[in-house]
């Protein structure tokens, strides 16, 4: 008759001669090894006697402290209307205990020995599975291994007597092969492999996170008398958590639309249609690139500065392409007025503030500024001017960035007798030099005489020629 897989032989005598003999039971009830079943074999757990009084403490380690918090510490928190601290709290340890419970009770990842695989038949099926001859050839032992799996990492288990593959090893506690063995813990009561071994990480990951919520939290609550002082940092640590908890959701719902307009943009065949997709793909990258470094520093200001009095309302931007770039055209002025430090400039940009910090640069000179903002709707935008009215400090001189705006401050010299008084922002032609104190002032009112006659209208110049005609 056809033996069934998971079925073997009785308790009596070898598992094959068990099985021709019809009496047929359960293989877990015939394992032969160290290890426990539960649930109709659905669980395993394994080791020695040794390894329950660990396991028991580290349950004791996990359920007396979290048990208290949840008595004592939680209904006092919900009833000062804190509920993000206690509820995750209470997440991280049911996910902690399942954890615990996958790593103590799920397959390792063990090889039946050989008397379990001649018993069920499953040579073949572990030849599929495993990509090689587990029983190895006939009369296999360590020495009669071949010489090219050997230098696989192949070995013999004398124990089992089959044929394990790298990085496995037989557990002495389990009596078992198991697959990329890592050790055997005796605090989950089972050996951490191939199979469990993610769940032992998050299991120790989890309870770590766990200590840190629920020590500190009863400490505080036996110990410390200042109870409402406790109960206000508390609320400052919710808040926290509240604002940690939707970034984490905004990065995860921008990560999925990125992904789903990526997979429209590979489909989309219409240039108007890509040339969009492109244009929201871009903007939501930026967002999520400024959503991952929201705690680092803001775009790339400088010392905070005084927004100037009596500026202009700034009219929508008209750009017009300058090469690589876009090239603005079109601003709000405030040049400050009599002894006053700034001349302010007043950029209308929409969603320019959702801009990563990186793509904003301004480099300041004594007598011009360049703005080069990158990737703002998929395009790069640069105001540059040179030849500006009157020298600036560059390392005083800085830009902020607002919603849908950019204001970049030029710092004035402050000359003898206080700030310069500008009349516009760049001079029309080549700027002469400032005069020298000693220079004759005789000099000096002549030569703006004729400065005024050279750049004046013809009213102008007739004043002027009459004056000097007069003179």
């Amino acid at each position: 008759d056809k033996v069934r897989p998971n079925c073997i032989g009785n308790a009596d005598g070898d598992l094959e001669n068990q099985v021709g003999r019809g009496k047929l039971v359960r293989l877990y009830q015939q394992w032969p090894s160290k290890n426990m079943f539960c649930c109709c074999g659905c669980c395993m757990t394994g080791g020695t006697d040794e390894c329950y009084c660990p396991n028991m403490c580290v349950w004791c380690f996990i359920l007396v402290p979290s048990c208290t918090y949840f008595g004592l510490v939680a209904p006092k928190l919900i009833s000062n209307g804190i509920y993000l601290l206690p509820g995750a709290t209470l997440a991280i340890f049911l996910i902690a205990t399942g954890l615990l419970l996958a790593t103590c009770c799920t397959d390792p990842g063990i090889i039946p020995c050989r008397e379990v695989i001649l018993a069920t038949g499953t040579a073949d099926q572990l030849k599929v599975a495993l990509g090689y001859d587990v029983l190895g050839p006939e009369g296999s032992d360590s020495a009669s291994l071949p010489p090219q799996l050997r230098k696989q990492g192949y070995r013999f288990c004398n124990t089992c007597c089959i044929v394990r593959p790298p990085r496995s090893s037989h557990c002495s506690d389990c009596d078992n092969c198991v697959l990329r063995f890592d050790h055997h813990c005796p605090f989950v009561n089972n050996c951490v492999g191939q199979r469990n071994y993610h769940y032992f990480f998050g299991f120790i990951t989890c309870v770590m996170v766990l200590a840190t919520m629920v020590m500190p939290a009863l400490a505080l609550h036996l110990f410390n008398p200042d109870q409402d002082k406790a109960m206000k940092n508390a609320a400052k640590i919710d808040k926290s958590m509240s604002l940690l908890f939707y970034a984490m959701c905004a990065v995860g719902e921008l990560a999925a639309d990125i992904a789903e307009l990526k997979d429209m943009l590979q489909r989309a065949q219409r240039p108007a249609v890509r040339e969009e997709l492109q244009r929201v793909l871009t903007k939501l990258e930026a967002e999520q690139l400024k959503a991952k470094s929201s705690e680092a520093a803001p775009a790339a200001t400088s010392p905070k500065v005084a927004p100037a009095t009596a500026q202009a309302a700034a009219p929508a931007v008209d750009v017009r392409p300058v090469g690589p770039w876009t090239e603005i055209t079109t601003f709000a002025l405030d040049l400050g007025g009599y002894n006053k430090p700034d001349v302010s400039i007043d950029l209308r940009l929409k969603g320019v503030e959702e801009l990563p910090a990186e793509s904003l640069t301004c480099d300041f000179k004594e007598d011009s500024f360049d703005l080069k903002i990158m990737g703002l709707d998929g395009k790069n935008h640069r105001f540059v001017r040179t030849n500006l009215e009157k020298d600036i400090v560059p390392a005083e001189s800085s830009f902020r960035v607002k919603k849908n705006h950019v204001i970049i401050n030029l710092r004035k010299v402050k000359g003898e007798y206080g700030y310069d008084s500008w009349v516009d922002l760049c001079a029309k032609g080549k700027r002469k030099p400032a005069a020298s104190k000693s220079e004759n002032p005789q000099d000096s009112i002549m030569s703006m005489m004729k400065d005024l006659y050279d750049e004046g209208d013809d009213n102008m110049k007739k004043i002027i020629g009459e004056a000097m005609y007069k003179a």
